[in-house]
């Protein structure tokens, strides 16, 4: 049943019906004439038992056969496999494949040395990937021609675009990396227009793909900058395709530049839609944690003590719990601390516990305080007796006390 439906596939619609025709007489070619071979080795003292080992032989020489012209299926579905066990790899959005169309431009973000394989597993079908002269002649890429339908292009040579875009012109996907190089910030990096050239050149529609996990594997240029570790789980999220429509009378460098900047927004906003935009500071906390590691130090006070992850988490949520006691009811907690890591762990505090930290700055002066406290609400105001005696706030404290 793959077999058929890869004739299917790889088959022009207007030769479909008599190619399956064709297929349909070789099989029953082979099945008679396996029909006839079976009674003859039977009639001729062959067992049952060696009729089905002789049947399972010939059932193996084929599927090597079978390997043997299909090398590059068989790559992609034993990376599949390995991608899925070690990196847990989670597809989204694979609909949006089929509403691309038959000419369609690939774009991905470039994370890590995995992407490219990343991409050619989970793709549905061959696509060319375009890949940098430079690196194509290094000797670990040689094998991979073997395998994949690389084309090498030369970023200096205008020609280069043009063979793109007839690729696409034929029907023939083409996956590229805008950003030409793996990122070494964890963002997107320079975005060149070229992509975008040649998606306009061909009229084709714009696919793009986020990879999200690959930049904390050893394979990054992440090291020193994100906690790597060799089997972070993978996201591949396919977005709607777009088509850059230009306006018809720029031409040239103005064409190129409008090209760009489609390019750069459809870029943006594949990261941004990909992004969790819709969580809390607190999750964000959380989140920040998971991915640097509980022991990465992120603050450091007057007082030269470093704290971690896990330390910030760790108290805001004992701290959080404590406040949500002192300020059962209350939604909006007025906060008048110094800029240390007691005022950081106190605003985390009182997101964890499910309140509003509104932060009070002293240098406004006590109206203003008492101002701010009025119209937020504010019932309950956390401060330090020590901040207060050091700065010679009892004044300021005992107007606010008016109001919370």
């Amino acid at each position: 049943m793959p077999l058929y439906a890869l004739v299917q596939q790889r088959s022009s619609p207007q030769k479909r019906a008599r190619v399956i025709a064709a297929n349909n007489i070789i099989n029953a070619i082979f099945m008679t004439a396996a029909t006839v071979i079976s009674y003859l080795a039977l009639d001729a003292g062959l067992s049952v038992r060696g009729l089905f080992f002789l049947t399972g032989l010939a059932n193996a020489l084929a599927a090597l056969l079978i390997c043997q012209l299909l090398p590059q299926e068989l790559a992609a579905y034993v990376a599949r496999r390995l991608f899925r066990l070690l990196y847990r790899v989670e597809i989204k959005g694979f609909e949006n494949f089929a509403k691309a169309g038959r000419k369609a431009l690939i774009i991905a973000n470039h994370t890590s040395f995995l992407d490219g394989p990343l991409v050619s597993a989970f793709l549905p079908e061959r696509c060319h990937f375009a890949i940098n002269t430079h690196v194509a002649n290094r000797w670990w890429v040689k094998p991979a021609f073997q395998l994949f339908d690389l084309l090498p292009i030369d970023p200096a040579n205008p020609m280069a675009l043009k063979t793109l875009a007839s690729g696409l012109k034929r029907g023939r996907k083409v996956v590229i990396f805008p950003e030409g190089r793996i990122t070494r910030t964890g963002s997107l990096m320079k975005i060149y227009e070229g992509p975008g050239v040649i998606a306009h050149l061909a009229g084709a529609r714009i696919l793009p793909i986020r990879i999200d996990g690959a930049q904390y594997t050893p394979f990054s240029l992440m090291k020193g900058k994100l906690r790597l570790r060799w089997f972070p789980k993978i996201t591949l999220t396919f977005l709607p395709p777009v088509k850059p429509e230009a306006p018809a009378h720029l031409k040239g460098a103005e064409l190129r530049e409008f090209l760009a900047d489609r390019l750069y927004d459809v870029m943006t906003d594949m990261m941004f839609r990909t992004s969790f935009v819709d969580e809390t500071l607190f999750q964000s906390l959380i989140a920040a944690r998971n991915v640097h590691g509980r022991n990465h130090q992120v603050l450091e006070d007057i007082q030269r003590t470093p704290l971690t992850y896990g330390r910030i988490v760790m108290a805001s949520f004992i701290l959080g719990r404590r406040l949500a006691a002192l300020t059962a009811g209350e939604k909006n907690i007025g906060v008048l601390l110094p800029t240390a890591a007691g005022c950081f762990i106190t605003f985390f505090g009182l997101h964890a516990s499910g309140r509003v930290p509104a932060l009070l700055n002293y240098s406004t002066g006590p109206v203003n305080m008492a101002l701010a406290c009025r119209t937020a609400e504010v019932k309950t105001i956390i401060t330090s007796r020590r901040f207060i005696e050091a700065g010679n706030f009892a004044d300021d404290i005992a107007l606010l006390e008016k109001e919370a």
